[in-house]
C-alpha cells in the first residue's frame, strides 16, 4: 500500500508560504486576514490585516502590507509572496544577530 502525499496546488503552496512569513514577521500569535481586490478587473492588490477579536466576534485590523497595483491576481499573489519572503529572512537575521551578541 502506498503513503504517497497528496500533491499540494502551487496557490495552496503560495498561501501557506505567506501565512507562514506573516507569523515570522508580526507574530504567531495572531490572525490574519489575507485577501485580494480589483477595480473592475484591471489592477489587482493583494493585502494583510490583523484580525482583532472584540467582543468575541473578528474585527478586520490594519492592514499591515500590501502589494503594488498589478494587472493580474497572480502576479499581485506573487508579489506580495516575495515581499513577504524578503520580510521573513530579514526578520530572521535580526533575531541571529540578535542571538550572537
Amino acid at each position: 500500500m502506498s503513503s504517497a502525499a497528496t500533491p499540494v496546488s502551487p496557490a495552496r503552496a503560495r498561501a501557506e508560504r505567506i501565512e507562514a512569513n506573516c507569523k515570522i514577521i508580526w507574530g504567531d500569535d495572531k490572525e490574519y486576514d489575507i485577501f485580494h481586490e480589483t477595480d473592475d478587473y484591471v489592477y489587482y492588490i493583494c493585502y494583510v490585516r490583523t484580525i482583532i477579536q472584540k467582543n468575541r466576534f473578528p474585527d478586520p485590523g490594519p492592514v499591515l502590507v500590501q502589494s503594488p497595483m498589478c494587472p493580474s491576481e497572480a502576479e499581485a499573489w506573487t508579489e506580495l509572496d516575495k515581499m513577504l519572503a524578503i520580510g521573513a529572512k530579514n526578520v530572521k537575521a535580526s533575531r541571529d544577530s540578535e542571538r550572537q551578541k
